[in-house]
């Protein structure tokens, strides 16, 4: 009885599925549900595909033919959120990528196992969408940080919004990588990345933080980020707390950023006192919240 049904009326009752994925049977079954499965308007909201399930291939295969035939539309964001290393994923955004415009997809926010990054940047490398607000991350690991292979992805992409971003949440991407880039970054507001030490001769990593070094650093980064209100730094090595407090102790960088968060494997407290940060929250003028922790927390009461 359904079959007799006029195809908009089909789509306007497909629509009602949660879950679009679930439809990939259908597909199957004839090429009419094919066409009316993979038309763009009925994938909104979110689309979960469970890997390893007998029908996923099947399911993803029908994903990206519904990316191909969304030409036509206009696409503004998109999460993609994988919790597994799972093969298809990246060639399925790339073929996303490739069926939209330029001049409206704008937002990305891509969650996946850190082996899938250098695809997934080299994918984002090709297409000079003009982002405002991209996330690269893995849920499962705060402290994985980019092969150097995805390096030449990611400076060649970022070359390309560098006047567009406004929000950039990179907590796997070296922080000395986003001083490559030519030209500041003149819209960026929110940030997030991996802060390493610097790279010296030396083996006095303290000295180094604290001296003329660690000062350019910041001096430079503040040059590249000019507009920077939230800052979030991954510190994925223990030697890079000096040049963090070295941040704090530099009063002419600022007004400039009015929020530092620390996300650090070991405990904040082996490394910085609350009283420092309390010095460094007084110190620099327009600074108003340090978080290094959910009990290690420096706040501007009167902001």
């Amino acid at each position: 009885m359904i079959c007799v049904l006029p195809d908009e009326l089909l789509l306007r009752i497909l629509k009602f599925i949660d879950n679009p994925v679930d439809l990939a049977p259908l597909a199957i079954t004839c090429q009419r549900f094919r066409r009316l499965v993979v038309d763009w308007s009925i994938w909104s909201g979110t689309i979960g595909v469970e890997a390893g399930t007998s029908h996923a291939a099947n399911a993803l295969a029908v994903l990206a033919e519904a990316f191909t035939q969304a030409s036509e539309q206009r696409t503004t964001a998109l999460t993609i959120a994988a919790k597994h290393n799972y093969s298809s994923i990246p060639r399925l955004f790339d073929t996303f990528l490739l069926s939209q415009h330029s001049s409206y997809l704008r937002h990305i926010e891509l969650y996946a196992p850190i082996v899938q990054h250098t695809t997934l940047l080299k994918s984002l490398s090709k297409h000079p969408f003009g982002w405002t607000e991209c996330t690269i991350r893995d849920p499962r690991n705060d402290y994985a940080v980019f092969d150097l292979n995805a390096k030449d992805y990611l400076l060649r992409w970022l070359e390309t919004c560098r006047t567009t971003a406004e929000v950039l949440e990179l907590p796997a991407c070296p922080s000395n990588w986003l001083m490559m880039i030519h030209g500041p970054f003149s819209n960026l507001h929110t940030l997030a990345l991996a802060l390493e030490p610097l790279e010296t001769t030396t083996t006095n990593a303290t000295a180094v933080a604290t001296g003329s070094d660690s000062q350019r650093y910041w001096e430079r980064f503040r040059e590249q980020f000019p507009q920077l209100r939230h800052l979030t730094l991954h510190l994925t090595q223990d030697n890079a707390f000096p040049l963090f407090k070295s941040l704090l102790s530099n009063r002419s960088l600022f007004p400039w950023i009015e929020r530092i968060t620390i996300v650090s494997q070991e405990d904040p407290k082996k490394f910085i006192q609350q009283h420092e940060l309390h010095v460094g929250l007084m110190r620099l003028d327009g600074l108003l919240r340090i978080t290094a922790g959910w009990d290690l927390i420096a706040l501007d009461i009167n902001a």
